[in-house]
């Protein structure tokens, strides 16, 4: 009896001081907030190059195994499983390489065109619309305050236009500085790249070596869980990010064949802000349609008004139709915690935030309702949220 008494003193002081230290280090790190951001981002920036690494293996794995799997069921390397990993890993790069240079090759030109005329119609369609103020709008007073405001804003495009070249004399140290962002940018790329091959190589042997320190350093029953918790993690995030990709894809080319056969003005452009914007949930397609439509009007109101039109019904066919196809139910979670998921990542982590907070917040929900139909479990209540309506309250 004395040792149990022991036994559970230890364990009860054992975790004061671990609920003691926690206190404490909590405490710490709230004080010195400012330091701790600063070493979070410093070590994110020295890991930058593994972090694009990884997310460009986690990006290309599906299409890695994909073509392991056609190789294999051809049987083209089957005595030979590691060239099968070599030949699909080069395969799968050569791929991707080839889709983002044609990408950039039909895109990029045309969004330069795009934004070039859009730089030079400015002052045109400002006169435009000061001669549309003048011959609409009957009240003097309000013709004399919007030409005004008009004509300010036409001098202040002509100062921005005037002024350019000695400011760029002037950013001679600056455009040093661009010059080094851009090669350390390059630089964590090419890192990146070398270091998603290393990943997609030996995954395998990274994963195994992850589970070999996990079972020495815990229990074996939580380390089951944390390899499922990590498995339903992938499926939830996999699904959730290639399908948004690809749902944005579709939408980007149905908007770019939508405003070249109705000859909308920056179809390019437009279409593009459309598809990427896209991959934000619920508020991307109102981001997107917004400076879209600005664009347009610009330009030709009608073709504005037939732009708004046709975006509806795009969304409408994505939201009803395309998404749910593609996406399906990889969330799991209502349309109040997908809005949820959205504002809180978007304010903490911005478009990032956005775009993985609803995953982020599916693995969460998940956790939680995990943990709390357990605990109902053991108490022997029922799980199933419907018995904890109103009328069915008190459960007996």
């Amino acid at each position: 009896m004395d040792d149990v008494r022991k036994n559970i003193m230890t364990t009860r002081t054992t975790s004061n001081l671990i609920v003691a230290f926690l206190s404490i280090l909590f405490f710490f790190l709230v004080s010195n907030i400012t330091y701790v951001k600063d070493a979070i981002g410093t070590v994110i920036s020295i890991l930058t190059p593994f972090i694009l690494g990884f997310a460009i293996a986690y990006l290309l794995n599906p299409l890695l195994k994909f073509f392991e799997g056609l190789f294999a069921k051809i049987k083209l390397f089957a005595k030979k499983p590691g060239l099968n990993r070599g030949v699909s890993l080069g395969v799968t790069y050569l791929i991707a390489i080839l889709l983002v240079g044609l990408l950039i090759a039909v895109i990029v030109p045309q969004v330069v065109d795009s934004l070039v005329s859009i730089v030079q119609s400015i002052p045109n369609s400002l006169r435009s619309l000061k001669e549309w103020v003048t011959t609409a709008i009957n009240n003097p007073d309000i013709v004399s305050s919007l030409t005004g405001q008009i004509e300010s804003m036409m001098q202040d495009v002509q100062n921005v236009v005037t002024t350019s070249v000695s400011i760029l004399n002037q950013l001679v140290p600056g455009v040093i500085d661009v010059t080094m962002s851009i090669t350390g940018a390059l630089i964590n790329i090419l890192t990146g790249l070398i270091a998603s091959i290393y990943f997609l190589l030996s995954k395998e042997k990274f994963i195994a070596q992850t589970k070999k320190f996990l079972y020495a350093n815990f229990r074996k029953e939580r380390v089951n869980r944390l390899i499922d918790l990590s498995n339903e993690s992938n499926q939830v995030f996999g699904g959730f990010i290639s399908g948004k990709l690809l749902d944005a894809a579709i939408i980007g080319i149905l908007c770019f064949i939508f405003t070249s056969i109705t000859g909308m003005p920056y179809a390019m452009l437009v279409s593009v802000i459309i598809g990427i914007t896209n991959i934000i949930p619920f508020f991307g397609p109102f981001i997107g349609a917004i400076p879209s439509t600005l664009l347009i009007l610009m330009t030709d109101p009608i073709k504005a008004l037939i732009f708004v039109i046709f975006i509806i019904v795009l969304q409408q066919v994505d939201g009803n139709i395309i998404g749910p196809k593609i996406l399906g139910e990889t969330t799991g979670i209502s349309g109040f915690w997908v809005l949820f998921s959205i504002i809180l990542g978007g304010g903490l982590f911005g478009f990032m935030g956005m775009l993985l907070g609803v995953p982020t917040f599916a693995v969460i929900y998940s956790l939680v309702r995990e943990f709390v139909n357990a605990r109902l479990s053991k108490k022997s209540l029922p799980v199933d949220t419907e018995n904890y309506t109103e009328k069915n309250h008190p459960i007996e």
